[in-house]
């Protein structure tokens, strides 16, 4: 069967077969543009059908640049400075900040001021004050009042030697050596001008000579030698609260003369 001319010039096409034809009539225009529209109809790709489901394409990642190709390609190296590095994001967890560490056992600093009197041979008195404190009127007119009703002021009472602590500053303030800077100071009396008992007034005098917080009022503690302490309220506590005043004659009226 011979074939058409329309259906040879499409196989010729599709072989890459250029095939030069006379300029047709005029009144074959038709015919010539319908046959190339159906020649390009059979050799143009089928349109892509857009989908809804269609992924967008993933970038590719950059391989890495060896030094060979760095150094011998200058498009490779300007790839290597314009690389972007990857970007790794972490939680960072909230950190509480710390508590301020304190040594465990670290001695507490002190600062206070002692004032002693020695109103009789036999008797020695010490007094706790705020560090840089001095005895006021009413204190001493108290402590006047007390001395008297035990049989040892004949006189007036002097002024007081005061011991401070810490003995300068930067110096040890612990309680342990204000302990041992007071006991010191009392062997240093007991050799010099020998006592029999001393009145602690007020806490801090309990605890410089070693009484503990298990200790009260009229507690007896033992010195050097054969002397003895008695723990007794500070003279500011009696100022305040008047009814220490005769918790503090029951621990003391042992030593009044009657009493004897």
């Amino acid at each position: 069967m011979p074939m058409d001319a329309a259906r040879r010039d499409l196989y010729l096409t599709a072989l890459g077969v250029v095939r030069y034809r006379p300029r047709p009539a005029h009144g074959d225009a038709a015919a010539v543009c319908a046959e190339v529209s159906q020649q390009q109809f059979a050799t143009d790709p089928a349109p892509m059908v857009p989908s809804s489901a269609a992924v967008p394409p993933v970038p590719a990642a950059l391989s890495p640049v060896t030094e060979v190709e760095r150094s011998e390609s200058p498009l490779a190296a300007l790839r290597e400075q314009t690389r972007t590095p990857v970007a790794v994001t972490r939680a960072v967890p909230e950190i509480p900040p710390e508590p301020a560490i304190v040594p465990v056992g670290a001695p507490a600093a002190l600062a206070f001021r002692i004032a002693c009197w020695q109103p009789a041979p036999d008797l020695l008195v010490f007094d706790a004050l705020p560090a840089g404190g001095w005895p006021d009127r009413e204190r001493m007119a108290l402590l006047s009042n007390m001395l008297r009703a035990i049989g040892r002021l004949p006189g007036p009472l002097a002024a007081a030697e005061v011991i401070d602590w810490p003995p300068f500053a930067g110096a040890d303030a612990s309680l342990a050596g204000a302990r041992e800077s007071l006991a010191l100071f009392v062997a240093g009396r007991m050799a010099t001008a020998p006592f029999r008992w001393l009145l602690a007034l007020g806490e801090i005098s309990w605890h410089c000579l070693g009484a503990d917080s298990g200790h009260t009022v009229g507690t007896e503690l033992a010195l050097a030698g054969d002397a003895r302490a008695i723990l007794l309220p500070g003279l500011a506590d009696m100022l305040a609260v008047p009814a220490r005043k005769a918790e503090t004659w029951r621990a003391i009226r042992q030593l009044a003369p009657a009493a004897n």
